[in-house]
């Protein structure tokens, strides 16, 4: 989204400190270094595997390894559409549309869609609700039409199709976020993809 990424020297993996991180604490440069290798390895290998085991051993960091490799990879091949795209808000309809923000981005034939869940902790323990599609039910997304009807996740090379809504298309939250917990989607005829670095 519009804005500069952050990153604290350290923080590549998971950091539960309540205060901003220090960047002059220690940081182990090597057991990032041996993990990020392994998320290259395993993603170039088999991309919705690796993204399978991922997700199952989270804890690790992997997970966040993966996501901000194949994000900067990503935006860096599509400077033009970070740079100068248009940010167009997606609006969210359903029982838990306040718990998803979802953006597009667009210039000329690039374009990406990005969907992050927000305020869970609470919702989880309200809900009872383990299964990803049982929380996020009826909950979908509204884009513009004429955008791709055939998406695909750069974090699990996994498709998705939008469905006609009037003069929109919409989105099941439960499917995009069925596989992986965040999701930046390209079209899927893309060779815009940030799998590779």
């Amino acid at each position: 989204c519009p804005g500069v990424p952050d990153f604290y020297q350290g923080s590549e993996l998971w950091d539960f400190r309540l205060v901003d991180p220090d960047n002059r604490g220690p940081v182990d440069f090597g057991e990032r270094s041996r993990l990020l290798e392994s998320v290259v390895r395993q993603s170039d290998a088999d991309l919705p595997s690796a993204a399978r085991d991922f997700v199952e051993h989270w804890p690790d960091g992997r997970i966040k390894l993966h996501v901000i490799r194949n994000s900067l990879a990503f935006r860096l091949k599509n400077d033009e559409l970070f740079s100068e795209g248009d940010f167009i808000p997606l609006e969210a309809r359903g029982k838990r549309a306040e718990h998803v923000i979802a953006y597009m981005r667009r210039r000329s034939h690039l374009c990406a869609l990005t969907v992050v869940p927000r305020w869970l902790a609470g919702s989880q323990g309200d809900s009872g609700q383990t299964d990803l599609r049982g929380f996020w039910q009826d909950t979908t997304l509204v884009f513009p039409r004429e955008a791709s009807h055939s998406w695909r996740n750069i974090f699990t090379d996994l498709a998705i199709s939008g469905q006609p809504s009037d003069d929109s298309q919409i989105l099941l939250v439960a499917d995009l976020l069925a596989q992986f917990p965040v999701a930046v989607l390209i079209p899927a005829d893309s060779e815009s993809s940030g799998k590779r670095n």
